[in-house]
Parts: structure tokens; sequence; C-alpha cells
């Protein structure tokens, strides 16, 4: 499993990790304002500050849609929220003791997420400097499961490690 590290400014692959599970309940009719709240709250008591690499793994809970261009809006406009506020929430908003970068370093453009939130986690601390990001969802779709992955940092071969 591969994790980024933003204190050294790359990625560690290890099988030495903790895993904190999460599952959050969203209806396929959220609005943008209730999955950031329904995020923020189930994030609220979830980070402490540690050094050991952890995988988030946050579940969706089953919802059935009739349609596959439906669910698949729905899981891309769930993992922006998702993942934007994880990231934000993850943050304790005090400068690292570095100077401060201007850029996102090119080995961390790899990770699936904006870069003005990477560039924001290299120049902040926060509760983990190691760690992945997985949200994961099974969806009903007339009647048959559909299974939708993201991971904040790709898990294939990776120029970029270590």
């Amino acid at each position: 499993m591969y994790f980024v590290d933003f204190e050294k400014l790359k990625f560690n692959r290890t099988g030495n990790y903790r895993t904190k599970e999460l599952s959050l309940s969203l209806a396929a009719s959220d609005t943008v304002i209730q999955v950031k709240e329904k995020t923020r709250e189930a994030l609220e008591y979830f980070f402490e500050e540690t050094n050991i690499e952890t995988l988030f793994d946050i579940s969706l809970d089953n919802i059935v849609f009739e349609d596959l261009e439906e669910a698949d809006i729905f899981f891309t406009y769930a993992v922006n929220i998702i993942s934007a506020i994880f990231l934000d929430s993850i943050c304790l908003k005090k400068p690292r003791a570095r100077e401060r970068r201007l850029d996102v370093p090119v080995k961390l453009k790899e990770l699936a997420s904006s870069l003005s939130l990477i560039k924001h986690l290299v120049n902040m601390t926060s509760y983990y400097d190691r760690f992945n990001l997985m949200i994961h969802w099974t969806a009903e779709i007339n009647g048959v499961e559909h299974e939708y992955h993201y991971t904040l940092v790709p898990q294939g071969e990776n120029e970029n490690d270590n």
C-alpha cells in the first residue's frame, strides 16, 4: 500500500499501517451543503495526532439508482466533496517548520486531488503526515451491484516511492 508523506514530500510503500474506518450515510437527493455538513460532522472527532501511517477507509451506504450515469455522477460528486472536506479537516492550520512552498512538488502531483488542497497540506501541519484516503461505494442499479473506488495515492507502479 502506498502512502503520501507530507513531511518528506514523497510516497512511501509499506505493509505496516493501521486502518481507520468510517461509514457515511448520504442520500441521492443530498445537496452540496448537506454532503459537506454530514462529512464534517462525521470527521469532527475522527482525527488524532500520530506518526503512524494510516489508511482512512470511508464507505458510503448503499443507495439505489435506476440509471448507471446518475450513479457515476453521484459518486464523482460525493468523492470531490468528501475528499476536499477530509483534506481540510486533517490540517491543523499551523505552518510547517520549513520554508513555505509556492508550488506542489512534482512527486505529489500524482495525487488524486486538487493541487490547491495538496499545496495547503504541504505547507501546514496536519494530524497525520503519512496517510492515504480510500472512498468506496456499492451502488445498486436496476438490481445489479456496481463497485466504485477512489484512492488519493495511486497504487500502481510508482516511480516516486522512496
